[in-house]
């Protein structure tokens, strides 16, 4: 009987370890993950937060956003911004009406990549890097631009996304009724917008 009790206690105690072990490594692999995902979105977050600041220059030189990756790198890397002041004159007229006048003047101009993607704003940037998903070999943002009509005027819209397949994070679903729970992506192709669904 003496024997039997020793090999239960045992037993309990190499199940009760068991059981801790598994549990803790359960425990364990969880927080690994939600870290891994943490800072895989962080970096798309860069990423697009770049894309954004590079369609937003595009659209300002252009007057449209792009669609193609090439063009967009292509800007990025040979563009110019340009820098310009705007002054206004007033002069009163009779019966205390006022004429505006307004005068823009181009100062000079300044390349993209050293104005908008410093390496104190973005280290180690690389325009080519631009299209692809920080963390997958060779997968690319969804890049979309187009534009919409909202009320009688036709406006030009811009999204880049992540899409669903292969997303890190599997609460991230394209169907979710929650926008900051869709596939990462910055801009809309139905709004007017250039935000992240992570702001």
């Amino acid at each position: 009987m003496g024997k039997i009790k020793i090999f239960t206690g045992a037993l309990f105690l190499v199940a009760l370890g068991l059981f801790w072990y598994l549990g803790n490594n359960v425990i364990y692999s969880e927080i690994r993950l939600m870290r891994q995902i943490k800072k895989v979105e962080k970096n798309v977050v860069n990423r697009l937060k770049q894309i954004r600041d590079a369609e937003v220059a595009f659209q300002a030189v252009n007057k449209r956003y792009t669609n193609n990756w090439d063009t967009l790198i292509t800007f990025v890397k040979h563009g110019e911004i340009y820098i310009t002041q705007k002054t206004e004159t007033i002069i009163p007229k009779e019966y205390g009406e006022e004429e505006v006048i307004v005068k823009i003047d181009t100062l000079g101009s300044v390349a993209v990549l050293d104005s908008l993607f410093k390496p104190s704003k973005y280290p180690r940037f690389s325009p080519d890097s631009l299209p692809f998903v920080p963390g997958y070999k060779n997968r690319k943002f969804e890049l979309y631009a187009s534009k919409i009509q909202k009320g009688n005027s036709w406006v030009d819209v811009f999204e880049a996304k992540d899409n669903e397949k292969g997303n890190i994070n599997p609460e991230r679903k394209e169907n979710s009724k929650f926008y900051h729970k869709k596939p990462l992506r910055v801009g809309s192709k139905e709004e007017i917008s250039t935000s992240g669904n992570w702001e």
